[in-house]
């Protein structure tokens, strides 16, 4: 697999019974549909899979016209409910989603700040 940022080779990792595609170059990790949801449940040994550089993501966080690299269809940005400063890409099609490197740590640690900012949400 190719990843749809810098079309370097990714590589698969396993964390627990998880298969991630990682890139081998600026470490942007690929997500099948459903494993987020797996590796933000096992709390610390799903932050095993973002290994890169954040500060190489932020990079190439605004590389937003990208194909999927399953199925090869236009990507959606999105970004996290209750994070709306993190921007990743989701598939409309197989549902996957890629993840620049340093964002998938960034969703499963919320900020004290974070934490406020959703309690004080209407509906909360």
């Amino acid at each position: 697999m190719q990843c749809p940022k810098c079309e370097s080779n990714m590589s698969t990792v396993t964390v627990g019974d998880v298969d991630v595609d990682r890139c081998d170059s600026c470490k942007g990790i690929w997500l099948d549909a459903l494993e987020y949801d797996k590796l933000k449940n096992m709390k610390d040994d799903g932050k095993l899979v973002d290994t890169g550089d954040e500060n190489v993501g932020k990079m190439h966080d605004h590389e937003r016209d990208i194909k999927c690299p399953k199925c090869n269809t236009m990507m959606v940005g999105m970004t996290f409910h209750d994070q709306p400063h993190i921007q990743y890409e989701m598939c409309s099609m197989c549902g996957g989603m890629y993840l620049d490197a340093g964002e998938f740590k960034d969703s499963v640690e919320f900020t004290f700040s974070e934490h406020i900012r959703a309690m004080l949400k209407p509906g909360h």
